[in-house]
């Protein structure tokens, strides 16, 4: 069920993406990436729109290439899950 959770998140974070860029497309697409093990507890878009952030229950972060629909890097080491990501404004 966690990772159904986290796909179903995943996905809404994707159509988000998509939607944006209906404007310019004939269709939206939607692309499900399931990169975390756990649950997503997290989503943060950077402020160019650029990169996205996801944490979890995996204890994980995870960073999105939002154009190209593909994980960045993956940010390991915290001692529980991950319930908040942010960007700096610069």
């Amino acid at each position: 069920m966690a990772r159904s959770l986290a796909a179903a998140l995943l996905a809404a974070t994707w159509f988000v993406v998509a939607s944006a860029r209906q404007a310019t497309q004939q269709r939206p697409e939607l692309v499900i990436q399931t990169g975390h093990s756990a649950a997503v507890l997290a989503v943060a878009f950077s402020p160019d729109g650029k990169l996205i952030a996801s944490g979890g229950g995996d204890r994980k972060i995870k960073l999105w290439d939002a154009s190209a629909r593909a994980e960045v890097r993956t940010f390991t080491g915290h001692a529980g899950k991950v319930l908040g990501v942010a960007f700096s404004p610069d």
